[in-house]
C-alpha cells in the first residue's frame, strides 16, 4: 500500500529573497513524487546576475521505506505492475555505480556534467536555470 507524503517546498521557480550560502530549498517534483532538497555548493552568473549554485543534496537518493525504495541513487516509481526507477542521467550517485554503468555500453557517467543543480539569484529568490 502507497503511504501519504505531504507535498512539500515549491516548483522551482522562486524561493525565499535573502537567501544565504548556508540556506537549503526544497522542491516538490512531480516526476519523482516527493520532495527534493537543494543545498549551495558554488557561484554561478548569468548575464551579468551573480547566483548561487545550488545541488541536489545526496540524502534524496538514499535508501528509503517510506518509498519502497532499496537502491542508493535511485528513486522507486512503481505504483502497479512491472518495477519502474528513475536514477540521475547515466546513473550519476547510484552505488555501486560500476554496475548500473556496465548495463549499457557507452555510459560514462562525469560529474558535473549531468549532475542536477540550480542556480538562484539570492536577493530575490528567482531561479535562473535549472539543469537536471
Amino acid at each position: 500500500f502507497f503511504t501519504a507524503v505531504p507535498i512539500n517546498g515549491t516548483d522551482g521557480r522562486q524561493f525565499l529573497p535573502h537567501m544565504t550560502r548556508d540556506s537549503k530549498v526544497t522542491i516538490w517534483n512531480p516526476d519523482r513524487m516527493r520532495p527534493q532538497e537543494f543545498s549551495v555548493v558554488d557561484n554561478a552568473e548569468h548575464y551579468g546576475i551573480s547566483c548561487y549554485r545550488l545541488r541536489l543534496s545526496p540524502w534524496n537518493m538514499y535508501p528509503n521505506p517510506v518509498y519502497y525504495n532499496k537502491f542508493f541513487g535511485m528513486g522507486n516509481l512503481t505504483v502497479k505492475g512491472s518495477p519502474m526507477f528513475i536514477s540521475k542521467w547515466y546513473w550519476l550517485d547510484t552505488q555501486p555505480l560500476e554496475y548500473w554503468s556496465s548495463l549499457v555500453n557507452g555510459v560514462q557517467p562525469s560529474n558535473p556534467k549531468y549532475d542536477t543543480y540550480l542556480d538562484v539569484e539570492p536577493t530575490t529568490g528567482i531561479s535562473m536555470l535549472l539543469i537536471r
